[in-house]
């Protein structure tokens, strides 16, 4: 009777799942008004409109307004969504497990019969599904906000299960592991960063006039700061404010963002002293090809 009872609640995961997958569809489209047929969404998503259910799940409201190239037209707008579909979708299932717990806990359930952990199941399973695909075909090529969004609501529904005691055994195809699925692109994110501010410092200082160039600079009462220094520094701060969220949500990723400042910061001091004659232009060179470690 057990078994039976839970292979009925599993089939009915799946479904109550396909629901909120429509669900949170409905709810995203009507928030950034992105189109319901793209191309891109009907291959990640191709059974999201087969379902009768319609619920509202509260979606985070700062995703950027552009976060693709503007020549990218309709696709940035659908990879935008797929984002935000998928952090409601996240929310939508935290909201279910809780409503599964507290019948659970009421006692109407025969022993042996976990819902919550029968459901968590499925839902892991297929959620997972989703997110291959969203990350497959729209691979988020800057730290954008929508982008911040899914890592962290992912996060919070691997924490959630953790809490009550309902993630999947690890190597299962349930297994959510939130740090390791969005390691690869934070690493890209931050080596991208680092890059073009070297190719910006390295631009900066072919506009040097000469060794006296930083004569320029702005007056601080402590000397003359050189421009390029000026303009490096607040290209560094506004570059990596764009992972305060994931730093301070993953303290792990910290030291490669230090990493990377660093690197970036070694090219901008080369780059000043080659600019005020301390140092040869070809050791600056040499300088700021040096790779992050």
């Amino acid at each position: 009777m057990a078994l039976w009872m839970i292979d009925c609640f599993g089939v009915a995961a799946a479904r109550r799942f396909e629901a909120l997958s429509i669900a949170c569809d409905r709810a995203v489209t009507e928030c950034t008004g992105a189109s319901q047929q793209g191309p891109v969404r009907t291959a990640l998503f191709p059974s999201m409109d087969n379902g009768p259910l319609r619920q509202s799940h509260t979606l985070s409201q700062d995703v950027d307004a552009v976060i693709y190239e503007p020549d990218m037209g309709q696709s940035g707008q659908d990879f935008l969504a797929c984002y935000s579909q998928l952090e409601g979708l996240c929310q939508a299932m935290m909201s279910e497990l809780a409503s599964d717990r507290s019948l659970h806990d009421s006692g109407v359930l025969p022993e042996g019969v976990c819902l919550p952990q029968t459901t968590a199941a499925q839902y892991c399973k297929l959620f997972l599904g989703k997110l291959r695909r969203v990350m497959e075909w729209a691979r988020p090529p800057t730290p954008s906000s929508a982008a911040i969004n899914l890592m962290i609501g992912v996060g919070n529904f691997q924490a959630y299960l953790e809490w009550e005691g309902l993630t999947p055994p690890p190597g299962t195809p349930a297994a959510i592991h939130a740090y390791g699925t969005f390691l690869p692109y934070v690493q890209q994110w931050i080596d991208g960063s680092q890059a073009k501010l070297l190719q910006t410092c390295q631009a900066l200082e072919g506009k040097g006039v000469g060794p006296m160039s930083y004569v320029g600079g702005e007056e601080t009462g402590h000397g003359i700061i050189s421009p390029l220094l000026v303009e490096m520094l607040h290209n560094v701060q506004i570059e990596f404010q764009r992972y305060e969220r994931i730093v301070n949500y993953w303290p792990v990723y910290a030291p490669r963002q230090e990493a990377a400042i660093c690197t970036v910061l070694r090219a901008v001091t080369a780059a000043v002293t080659c600019q005020c004659g301390l140092m040869p232009a070809r050791n600056a060179a040499s300088f700021n090809r040096c790779p992050a470690r």
